[in-house]
């Protein structure tokens, strides 16, 4: 269900080793077979996100930590 995320250049598709999601709900792409409620989160998305590895620092808005919240919410319920 889940494929290598593109980007074009110079008109030739080239595959980042990212799996291709949409940055935002952090599901497979719109349009995808099953995308619904599939997420990836973490390693798989470096490149799409950046720094994924890296740890959470206090008191600071991480983006790590942002998109499993986003990830949490969905699944919950608590967002559209």
């Amino acid at each position: 269900m889940a494929h290598p995320q593109a980007i074009d250049v110079e008109g030739d598709a080239k595959k980042t080793g990212a799996v291709a999601i949409d940055p935002v709900r952090s599901q497979l792409r719109p349009g995808t077979v099953a995308s619904q409620g599939i997420f990836f989160w973490g390693v798989p998305t470096e490149r799409e996100n950046w720094f994924t590895t890296t740890s959470p620092h206090p008191d600071l808005p991480d983006t790590v930590i942002k998109g499993a919240d986003r990830i949490t919410a969905q699944i919950f319920g608590t967002v559209e």
